[in-house]
């Protein structure tokens, strides 16, 4: 028979893969998941972010209280009328390797070969919890593909800023912007998020190239990069739309060069590593903080 036919002998080899999506947050993860949700080739299950590893292993107050304190209120706390969802979620934070199991299920029809879990704030994982994340696909004889979206860190943080804002009712005038930037951007929950040279080195340091990819979010929307992504991943390539808007923080304030300069500064180490990754006129014709800033290169 043709191996072109969709054999079952052809079925049988290929080997599955599970995405882990570790951001960066907002860099494109919601656009991916819905266009990974439209592909009759996967299956990401029940939600878009699952927030396992992260409300098992970051400190963090924010991650703490919204992922694993509040899920256990859902569950247990007083008036709890826990859902499906609430309950699988719990099930999981007890034992992840019910988690694994699940994707696994996922991936169970021959049609289905791409499952997987994209929660941004995975960026901030350890090495060691990245190894066992490894290991638990592995034993299930699936391939982990680990995709990572990277953002200039002043359009990223300004970004996030202006989405949480939005969150919490406050005005969203550019004053109100500046100030909240200023209060935030050098706060744990955001330096978790932005120090991409980190979470590299961490994602180095476990998964081997032809399982790992990095992007730049500013060359994310086109189709040639999408194709490319969906060989990575294993799937067939789908039209994409760009089109359409997806959870945009956009405001047509402008945010003063000193405060811009500020976080450029705090946040060098990440450019300079970037940099060093894509070279000075990529980085330059990608990220506009960096050119406006770093002149003819960092020393």
């Amino acid at each position: 028979m043709n191996p072109g036919s969709g054999s079952s002998d052809t079925q049988a080899s290929v080997r599955k893969t599970f995405l882990l999506g570790v951001g960066a947050q907002k860099c494109g993860s919601t656009w991916l998941s819905q266009y990974l949700r439209r592909h009759p080739q996967a299956d990401m299950g029940f939600t878009k972010e699952y927030h396992i590893f992260d409300a098992l292993h970051l400190k963090n107050p924010e991650i703490i209280r919204k992922r694993l304190q509040a899920r256990i209120q859902a569950v247990h706390g007083p008036g709890a009328m826990p859902t499906a969802n609430d309950l699988a979620l719990l099930r999981f934070l007890g034992d992840t390797e019910q988690y694994f199991d699940y994707f696994q299920q996922r991936l169970a029809p021959d049609n289905i070969v791409l499952t997987g879990d994209v929660t941004p704030s995975y960026a901030a994982l350890p090495p060691a919890v990245f190894r066992t994340i490894r290991q638990a696909i592995a034993r299930r004889g699936l391939r982990p593909a680990v995709l990572y979206v990277m953002r200039d860190p002043v359009e990223r943080c300004l970004s996030l800023a202006r989405h949480k804002l939005k969150q919490s009712g406050l005005p969203a005038d550019a004053d109100c912007e500046a100030a909240y930037l200023k209060q935030v951007f050098a706060q744990e929950a955001f330096v978790l998020r932005t120090r991409y040279d980190l979470t590299l080195q961490a994602l180095e340091a476990v998964f081997p190239p032809e399982d790992r990819m990095f992007l730049l979010y500013e060359e994310f929307f086109e189709a040639a990069r999408i194709d490319a992504l969906a060989a990575f991943l294993g799937i067939r390539p789908v039209p994409a739309d760009f089109g359409t808007p997806v959870n945009v923080s956009r405001t047509g304030n402008v945010i003063a060069r000193d405060l811009r300069q500020q976080i450029f500064n705090h946040y060098l180490p990440v450019y300079r590593d970037m940099a060093t990754r894509h070279g000075h006129e990529r980085l330059s014709h990608c990220w506009p903080s960096y050119r406006d800033f770093a002149g003819n290169g960092l020393d």
